[in-house]
């Protein structure tokens, strides 16, 4: 039988081509490739346990990797992440014990308990219902679900997802979130309360999360997906020197359940970032 092992001879340590290939594997071969469809499986059924769920992206703009990409807010919006493959591609956790440093009067941060009231608050403003597609009536227990989303994330190394605060006060600003490594792909997504526009919160988040994850992980794009009609986070990340791709049609669902549009922007690690903060 072609590729059979035969227990009386020596493993061989030369690669058999053709039919034969398989012979030439020893032990240790076997065994890492064991591992490798064992993990690539685990994989598999993780992306039906996933996407079989009925699930309202906690934050605004960035990609998912359960479902499409979410878009963006009003003038910052960021959380969920996409993947433009997500049947296909194959996850790996990252895990991450550290978060970004405070910069520019920010501080990212993760997520408390006590977050609770102000995400209620932050997400009762019109525009990051409509371009965050949150879910409507956003109450006391979709807060909840947010931060379980936010720290279920952490826990399964399936990306991170941190409060925008000030570094002094500690008052909530924004979020800003990050899904994956997918591969070598990581998408970002982020909004900024209605309180604290206006003051650049958002384009400085994103940056340092930018800088953090091609600093942390290996990760060769990051990307974003932007719901048509939110002008004011494709000027945003356009400042960051992120590039507009196309539009990807009926890529999202709205808080309504209709089908819109998104903007696909991307940036490579060693394309640099803008030396302006604002």
């Amino acid at each position: 039988m072609a590729g059979a092992i035969d227990a009386g001879r020596p493993w061989p340590t030369t690669p058999v081509a053709g039919d034969d290939a398989e012979a030439a594997w020893g032990p240790p071969e076997v065994l890492a490739h064991l591992v490798e469809m064992l993990d690539y499986w685990r994989g598999e059924m993780e992306l039906v346990r996933v996407t079989s769920r009925d699930t309202t992206d906690p934050l605004p703009f960035g990609r998912a990797s359960d479902r499409p990409p979410a878009p963006c807010s009003g003038s910052v919006r960021h959380t969920q992440a996409v993947s433009s493959a997500p049947a296909k591609r194959w996850r790996r956790p990252v895990a991450s014990t550290s978060h970004p440093s405070s910069s520019d009067g920010l501080t990212l941060r993760p997520w408390r308990p006590a977050d609770a009231p102000a995400i209620l608050a932050a997400c009762q403003d019109p525009d990051i219902v409509r371009f965050g597609a949150m879910p409507q009536p956003f109450g006391a227990d979709e807060a909840a679900a947010f931060l379980d989303d936010a720290a279920t994330m952490g826990r399964d190394g399936t990306g991170v997802a941190f409060a925008v605060v000030d570094a002094i006060s500690d008052q909530l600003l924004g979020a800003v979130t990050r899904f994956g490594p997918d591969g070598h792909i990581s998408t970002l997504g982020a909004w900024t309360a209605s309180w604290a526009r206006g003051r650049g919160v958002a384009t400085n988040a994103l940056r340092m999360l930018t800088e953090w994850t091609f600093a942390t992980t290996p990760t060769v794009r990051i990307d974003g997906y932007i719901m048509v009609g939110n002008h004011a986070s494709e000027r945003m990340v356009a400042r960051l020197g992120w590039r507009r791709e196309g539009v990807l049609r009926a890529w999202h669902v709205a808080a309504d359940g209709s089908p819109v549009d998104c903007v696909v922007y991307s940036l490579l690690r060693g394309e640099s970032l803008p030396i302006s903060r604002r």
